[in-house]
């Protein structure tokens, strides 16, 4: 039997693209997505309703909070000025979990990516 970190967190991997206005405002909404898609992943359907919504905006107003780490792999400006990131985010599953919960936002525990 290997020996388990007291510390050992769940993390979720996701690729995300963002756009803004500016390099900042590209990050910004590329942390955004990666928290939407993991707390989608973890949120039970019937917590996907229009009352909740309200919620979760107030959690993507945090996701920095939520990122263990954030690489961006891309950027690139378009034509419009608009500005492009790719990047690969880690989002701490536990720490969401906890915050989906403790406003009473019904969450899965099971592993909904598939298999």
């Amino acid at each position: 039997m290997l020996p388990v970190a007291a510390n050992a967190i769940t993390v979720d991997r996701v690729t995300v693209t963002g756009h803004g206005q500016s390099r900042a405002n590209a990050i910004e909404s590329a942390e955004r997505s990666a928290v939407q898609i993991v707390a989608n992943r973890y949120m039970a359907r019937d917590a996907t309703d229009a009352e909740h919504q309200l919620l979760i905006d107030q959690v993507l107003l945090r996701s920095k909070y939520y990122l263990n780490s954030f690489e961006i792999l891309d950027d690139r400006i378009d034509a419009a000025g608009i500005t492009e990131i790719t990047a690969e985010a880690r989002v701490d599953v536990d720490r969401l979990v906890t915050t989906l919960r403790n406003l009473d936002i019904a969450v899965t525990l099971l592993d909904p990516r598939p298999g």
